[in-house]
């Protein structure tokens, strides 16, 4: 099971609305979010570059000064141009957390009732197949540079093939950025040729969505990300468009909906009342109504005892 951990306010809101948000990544808690793949791939393709560099030019010039900017400036000004756009072009993420053993598929992960729930909110938990179509239609109406469901791994292998082919293409169009303004083709000597842009950036963009910090492996993450595109996309049956972009009240806190009017609608399949939830299952199940489409999930109070926050802060 996939589990979706939410407070009071999200379990309302999606009972309500039958759908799950996904959140721009600018707003979520990983400071590093996207970067962190990035900043493999371009420490990597530094290993093809340097070789590559005529010696004569490699004794004048440190390599780093204009191959590999330093990170967090090469991350800042993605995040500024990021915020300056419409919406688009950036990264979507629906998070869910997966369990270790029965005993956590049945309670929950206690670090994730703690961190994102206070232990008073909800975990609700659907089948990877439900997720899965979910993401049928979305890829069949709107248009997307990608759209996913991934397991996230925390951490990089450096023999990782994805990892040694993205920094190989990288490195291509680095070297021949570099051939080109300084008229030196020795920059391409004994290079493969570059493969075409679109499908380099397309798996460079799952490699950096599905790899995160090692501090963040607590949450066993599976997620949703997906990309919009503000365009239409010419199909062979009909076209694609736009999704649409949702503002919240806060900066950095964009968001788009999968699952809205849909038939038969978005339930979970099961739903977990954290140890210090205020709603018990009676009250949780009037969220979910039968009806003709879909039963209403199990519900069932997680066993984990664990006093709340303030009484903690008191003893």
């Amino acid at each position: 099971m996939l589990s979706h951990y939410t407070r009071p306010p999200g379990l309302t809101g999606i009972a309500q609305s039958q759908s799950l948000r996904a959140s721009d990544f600018l707003g979520l808690n990983d400071g590093e979010e996207f970067m962190y793949g990035m900043q493999a791939v371009m420490r990597t393709a530094l290993s093809v570059i340097v070789p590559k560099i005529p010696a004569d030019i490699r004794n004048r010039d440190t390599p780093d000064d204009y191959v590999y900017r330093p990170l967090p400036e090469y991350a800042q000004t993605i995040r500024e141009q990021i915020r300056q756009a419409n919406g688009y072009d950036t990264m979507y993420v629906t998070s869910f957390a997966r369990g270790r053993d029965d005993y956590e598929e049945e309670h929950g992960i206690l670090t994730l009732w703690r961190c994102y729930t206070d232990t008073k909110g909800y975990c609700l938990q659907y089948s990877r197949e439900k997720i899965q179509n979910l993401l049928a239609p979305e890829r069949t109406f709107y248009s997307y540079a990608a759209i996913d469901l991934v397991d996230v791994q925390y951490g990089v292998d450096d023999d990782d093939p994805e990892l040694r082919y993205l920094a190989q293409q990288y490195a291509l169009w680095i070297l021949t950025e570099l051939a080109r303004t300084r008229n030196e083709p020795r920059f391409l000597e004994g290079m493969p040729p570059a493969h075409a842009r679109h499908h380099v950036t397309a798996r460079l963009l799952r490699f950096c969505c599905s790899h995160k910090n090692p501090a963040f492996c607590d949450e066993r993450e599976v997620r949703i990300f997906a990309i919009p595109l503000n365009q239409t996309i010419v199909q062979p049956f009909r076209p694609t468009l736009p999704k649409p972009i949702n503002n919240g009240p806060l900066p950095d806190s964009r968001y788009i909906v999968f699952g809205e009017n849909r038939t038969p609608p978005l339930r979970p399949d099961r739903i977990i009342i954290g140890p210090n939830a205020e709603l018990d299952e009676a009250r949780v199940a009037a969220l979910f109504p039968d009806n003709f489409h879909e039963i209403r999930p199990a519900i069932f109070k997680s066993a984990i005892s664990i006093r709340p926050p303030a009484m903690q802060e008191l003893g």
